[in-house]
């Protein structure tokens, strides 16, 4: 996060943070690489390289969607696993958006990036704080993160065993949560104002998409 951080500052927004782009060397340090999908953006001014369309896509979304998701699905960790292994992201992530929205404040940020930035750390500070608030937020975002990916994926017919395991889990998420996603804001563009039952018929088609379209 905090090498994002400085990109950010820097005016380069990275899209694409998944695995194949994340390096650890023999000190254990990350490393970005690959910027194929690295574009340019004011960050006094932008979200990111959308401009001000789309404020759902920031550095902890994109780290989210693009890697820690799909990562989380791949160890077949439990939930209690994954929640606590979300809630450690969570709690850096929150390191970053307060260096972020003083730096942003001290170069005169339009109001409405600074206030996104505020959002989004109240939201953080609220699941923080307890068991219950984390768990929504863990549904909310892996949900949101899984729907994006699988989009991706769809787009570009290169599917593969763990967009499946996304498909499952946006289903399993319909099946028990619908009142929490449609209220938490997690059924957005395509998604937004459809019926639970809408929702499943869906995805359910999707899941078949998926399946002709392995790699």
């Amino acid at each position: 996060f905090s090498t994002l951080f400085v990109c950010e500052r820097s005016g380069l927004f990275e899209w694409d943070l998944c695995s194949g782009n994340l390096l650890v060397d023999k000190q254990g340090q990350l490393k970005l690489f690959d910027f194929g999908y690295m574009y340019r953006f004011d960050p006094l001014r932008e979200f990111n390289s959308n401009g001000m369309h789309d404020p759902m896509f920031d550095a902890c979304e994109r780290f989210e969607t693009r890697f820690f998701s799909g990562w989380l699905l791949e160890q077949n960790y439990s939930r209690k696993e994954a929640v606590q292994l979300f809630k450690n992201v969570k709690q850096q992530g929150f390191k970053m958006l307060e260096y972020k929205r003083d730096w942003l404040v001290q170069n005169y940020a339009v109001p409405e990036i600074v206030e996104r930035v505020q959002t989004s750390m109240e939201k953080i500070q609220t699941a923080l704080k307890s068991d219950a608030e984390l768990e929504h937020l863990f549904t909310l975002e892996m949900f949101r993160s899984h729907v994006l990916d699988i989009e991706d994926d769809l787009d570009g017919k290169s599917c593969t065993l763990t967009t499946i395991k996304r498909v499952q889990f946006v289903l399993d998420m319909l099946q028990q949560h619908y009142d929490l996603l449609a209220e938490g804001g997690a059924l957005f563009y395509q998604n937004a104002a459809k019926s639970k039952a809408q929702l499943i018929q869906t995805y359910q088609e999707k899941h078949e998409l998926v399946l002709q379209y392995q790699l």
